[in-house]
């Protein structure tokens, strides 16, 4: 008698008595499958950080905005994924790309637990100063919008230091700065803030190109620090250089959609092109 060879291939387990709505199930049983990605080459790793974000979209509309699905089946669904990435890099990346989903699945907390372990694990792992750049401002956000600005602080700290560990231009670094800046002046640190804050002026001047609204960025955090330290000319003179940049560059150049896209794929502005000045 024969015995049918076992397959290999990683699949969901079956689901009895299932809550989850059927096209997310659907799209949860012909989601992508990626056991490992080649992180030696960019393009094919921004091909699957761009699937993940589909998978994060798709999942969060279907989640959001159709049947209430529980927390318990989302978990579940998270779980199943896990088990298809035969990489522990990878699967910590996708961990990362995932984030709101973590977040309906585990609650806040539980999310930046998982989050905060698979960047630790990627700091390790991984030799890309500029996606590791990337990943911890995905953190450092997350924690911003849940008011957790000890987590913060924390991976903004880390994070900086990676980055100038590695002696490279770090695209995301004066992002860091900034946001640990933002989070000791929320703290009622204004002096450390503004050290900070001027840390991250000092990595945006080193780059060959810093785009306007990253900058505004950062002037807008110095203009509250220095207003609380009672400088109001420090903090005038910063919103006049906002001011100045919208004058100065074209509307795309000063729009924060736009810089937090280019932040995401790591995208510095082509050479050779220059700013409208109207």
């Amino acid at each position: 008698m024969k015995h049918r060879r076992k397959s290999t291939k990683k699949t969901l387990s079956p689901i009895h008595n299932i809550i989850i709505p059927f096209g997310l199930f659907a799209k949860m049983m012909h989601c992508f499958e990626v056991g490992r990605v080649d992180f030696g080459n960019p393009e094919r790793v921004k091909e699957f950080r761009r699937n993940v974000s589909y998978e994060q979209m798709d999942f969060l509309d279907s989640c959001r905005r159709g049947e209430y699905v529980p927390a318990e089946q989302i978990g579940f669904y998270l779980s199943q994924r896990f088990t298809m990435f035969d990489c522990p890099v990878t699967r910590s990346l996708y961990k990362i790309g995932m984030v709101y989903a973590l977040e309906d699945a585990f609650g806040v907390s539980g999310a930046v637990g998982v989050m905060r372990r698979a960047l630790n694990h990627l700091r390790l792992k991984l030799n890309d100063t500029q996606l590791l750049g990337y990943c911890s401002l995905v953190v450092v956000k997350f924690a911003d919008e849940s008011d957790l600005t000890t987590v913060v602080i924390d991976v903004c700290e880390s994070g900086a230091r990676k980055a100038t560990e590695s002696g490279e231009e770090v695209h995301c670094l004066p992002e860091l700065y900034r946001m640990w800046a933002k989070a000791l002046d929320g703290t009622d640190q204004a002096s450390k803030a503004l050290d900070i804050v001027r840390m991250a002026e000092a990595a945006a001047t080193r780059q060959a190109y810093y785009m306007p609204a990253l900058w505004n960025r950062i002037h807008r955090t110095k203009s509250r620090i220095l207003r609380k330290l009672n400088d109001e000319k420090g903090a005038a003179e910063c919103l006049s250089m906002i001011k100045l940049n919208g004058l100065t560059y074209c509307g795309v150049e000063n729009s924060d959609d736009v810089a937090d896209d280019r932040l995401r794929w790591m995208d510095r502005k082509p050479p050779g092109v220059r700013p409208v000045v109207y």
